[in-house]
């Protein structure tokens, strides 16, 4: 997940499955995230890599620096940015296994377009008809 000047990782290869989530987000000096929210209640407990972060959660500002955490429910909208002067890292782990919600819309996305495209298809004459049951 990209956004400007900051990046999210998946810390576990995704052919894995968890039984937790590890993320590093990386903060380019001015960068920032958009205001995110889970779609559903999900602990996020963070820990200050390096750099000194400003996090916002719901109305409540957080200044982090090294070494400190911070715990809260990702279901309120949040927002970081880096305060620093250099580059800042926060490692995240959340004791559930979850997707990256911007994934999931992605992939929801594109599953809603590739089912009206096949629909089309269908109508059309298109190689997913019942006229083609071979496939």
């Amino acid at each position: 997940m990209e956004w400007s000047r900051a990046k999210m990782y998946r810390l576990l290869p995704s052919e894995l499955t968890p039984t937790f989530t590890a993320l590093l987000l990386r903060l380019e000096k001015n960068g920032f995230t958009p205001v995110r929210r889970a779609p559903s209640s999900i602990k996020d407990f963070c820990v200050v890599l390096q750099g000194t972060v400003i996090c916002w959660v719901g109305t409540e500002e957080y200044l982090l620096e090294p070494g400190e955490t911070l715990l809260f429910d990702a279901i309120f909208p949040h927002q970081w940015f880096n305060h620093g002067e250099q580059v800042a890292e926060v490692l995240f782990t959340s004791p559930v296994a979850f997707q990256l919600f911007e994934t999931v819309e992605k992939d929801l996305r594109w599953r809603e377009h590739f089912r009206k495209t096949k629909r089309k298809m269908r109508r059309h004459g298109g190689p997913s008809s019942s006229a083609d049951s071979s496939r």
